[in-house]
């Protein structure tokens, strides 16, 4: 998994190399190889979120997401489609609306982020489904376990910027988070969207038992465009 990983940035090193030089890959490598578009991901452009809910009546949904991250998309610019994708998390860069709920996510309950500190999604199959819409197939790496997970995505290349959406749930007792299932479900809705920056809410005191209703996330995705152009291959 690491050399793939390993590879993979090697890769996009290379394209961003021959970007900025206004040369080609072919030009750099030793072997021609065939290269795509690549759209660097950060804070900065993208947002990667998440909503837990409590098992029983009152579910008392619980927003919170990443505030470090890195990766990119590869995008055929002709083709006007998506073609890959890598996503590196630092779990500890965990945030919610609650200064004590973090701080438990992070212990060993849910995410132990000193010994699990990173995450990673790297694709191995993208496919479109309809203009704009396609299915994403990868290798998820989280809680310290390698899993293949699938999930629909939306997208649109507006203006040499490219604007990407996702959200599905995962079932975090699949990594081996199986920890208070009988009060918090194993099901979260997750959210990737390229196009959105990554805004963490201000922390209140405690875990947000108390009257105070927590924002739900859970909605429909609304996205701008990332100020971001699209490389001209040709």
């Amino acid at each position: 998994m690491k050399s793939r990983i390993q590879l993979a940035w090697t890769i996009a090193a290379l394209v961003s190399i021959s970007f900025a030089s206004g040369q080609t890959l072919a030009q750099e490598a030793a072997t021609p190889v065939a290269v795509e578009s690549v759209v660097l991901l950060s804070p900065e452009n993208s947002n990667i979120s998440f909503v837990g809910i409590h098992v029983g009546d009152d579910p008392k949904p619980r927003l919170g997401g990443f505030a470090n991250f890195h990766g990119y998309v590869k995008v055929d610019p002709a083709a006007k489609s998506v073609t890959g994708m890598y996503v590196d998390i630092h779990i500890d860069s965990v945030w919610t609306e609650f200064a004590k709920l973090t701080g438990h996510l992070k212990n060993a309950d849910f995410f132990e982020v000193e010994k699990f500190p990173t995450s990673s999604f790297i694709s191995t199959k993208i496919e479109a489904t309809e203009a704009g819409k396609c299915t994403v197939t990868g290798d998820l790496t989280l809680h310290g376990e390698t899993k293949s997970i699938s999930f629909p995505a939306t997208y649109k290349f507006e203006n040499g910027g490219l604007i990407f959406a996702s959200e599905f749930e995962l079932d975090r007792s699949m990594f081996g988070m199986d920890k208070m299932l009988s009060g918090v479900a194993p099901m979260v809705s997750l959210k990737f969207e390229v196009g959105t920056k990554t805004s963490p809410k201000a922390e209140q005191d405690g875990h947000g038992g108390g009257k105070k209703k927590q924002s739900n996330n859970a909605t429909e995705l609304k996205t701008q465009k990332v100020s971001l152009k699209l490389p001209n291959m040709t």
